[in-house]
């Protein structure tokens, strides 16, 4: 007897359509798993927790909510429980934190292919839910206090004034790290070899890669001599070398270097400027701020933004690829003598 063969409207048999599933399947997954190495790793790997905190409050409902895909319905009662206070007064987690968990949901959808769950009633909740958090007192998040030229005068001079090879070390990576205004994960990934020749008028320095260049293009930053030894990255970066030395391998090495030589982490690149922060006796100047190893990104462009640097020629130091994202340290940069508001009482005056 002869077996009939069966064909689909795709003209595919039973047989053609399973392999046509086993090719969906293993191309899912290979695209997947690019995509999230196309993903900064920071953000990839807040996400993914924020991800698994939604799995899990899932899993505990009665009946559970499927979390990928995922309903309106599961989230407006995730959000919900957000932002509902527990036995002891207090909500279990700050508004901004409930928008990144949302961000994490999207994100994790928008990796499978799956249409974003996000409604316009989500989206009005979520807002209602910050405005309430603000007429009940929630302050901001803390910001990043730039580490300003005086800041960084005295974190030279202690580091000065403190000679061993870990504050030649840690004077290098604060000073290069502030004239390039530089993120912590750059300063951790930097290689010897991004250390170009010296030259009368300083030297060349390469970000291979970063947050915004996840492309490896990379950038070559000149950092040049100052007059001040005290500032003057070339030679904090000279007096690091010699002790060094030209070995190939990370720039700054971590604890214990002599022996292991392992790259400065991001963690330990923080706990950097921030022990210095304190050694040196600094307070930020601002309300709601706070050092960390963001300060030192901040700290250039507020300066340069306060000495009249124009907003291009510092976006192409600090390499920001939007206008709006630098107005934030703009705003940052005001100061009472420097601000749109000064001399107002003139203006017009044709007298």
């Amino acid at each position: 007897m002869t077996k009939s063969i069966v064909i689909n409207k795709a003209g595919l048999t039973k047989d053609d359509e399973q392999l046509r599933q086993h090719q969906r399947d293993r191309f899912s997954r290979a695209t997947e798993e690019t995509l999230l190495e196309g993903t900064p790793v920071n953000t990839a790997r807040a996400y993914r927790n924020d991800f698994r905190q939604f799995e899990a409050w899932c899993a505990r409902q009665l009946p559970p909510f499927s979390p990928l895909p995922t309903e309106e319905t599961a989230l407006l009662g995730y959000l919900t429980d957000l932002d509902t206070k527990g036995a002891n007064g207090k909500y279990p987690c700050r508004s901004g934190t409930i928008e990144r968990r949302l961000s994490g949901i999207v994100w994790a959808h928008a990796v499978m292919n799956i249409p974003s769950p996000v409604t316009p009633r989500l989206s009005k909740l979520l807002h209602a839910i910050k405005v309430r958090r603000v007429r009940e007192g929630e302050e901001p998040p803390k910001m990043a206090a730039p580490l300003t030229l005086a800041d960084l005068r005295k974190i030279a001079k202690w580091c000065d004034g403190n000679q061993t090879p870990l504050t030649v070390r840690n004077r290098a990576l604060v000073l290069v790290g502030w004239v390039c205004a530089m993120r912590r994960s750059e300063i951790a990934e930097l290689e010897r070899d991004d250390i170009g020749k010296f030259t009368s008028q300083g030297f060349m320095l390469t970000i291979r890669k970063s947050k915004a260049d996840q492309l490896g293009a990379g950038r070559d930053l000149p950092v040049t001599s100052e007059e001040d030894r005290l500032l003057c990255p070339v030679e904090a970066m000279r007096a690091w070398l010699e002790i060094r030395g030209d070995t190939p391998g990370p720039l700054f090495w971590g604890h214990g270097w002599q022996k292991r030589r392992r790259a400065l982490g991001e963690k330990q690149v923080s706990r950097v400027v921030v022990g210095l922060v304190k050694k040196a006796g600094l307070k930020p100047e601002g309300k709601n701020m706070d050092f960390s190893a963001h300060s030192l990104r901040a700290g250039f462009i507020t300066e340069a933004v306060r000495a009249g640097q124009h907003d291009r020629q510092v976006m192409e130091r600090s390499r920001h690829k939007t206008h709006e994202v630098f107005l934030r340290y703009v705003r940052i940069a005001q100061t009472v003598d420097k601000n749109a508001a000064t001399g107002f009482s003139k203006w017009g005056d044709t007298e």
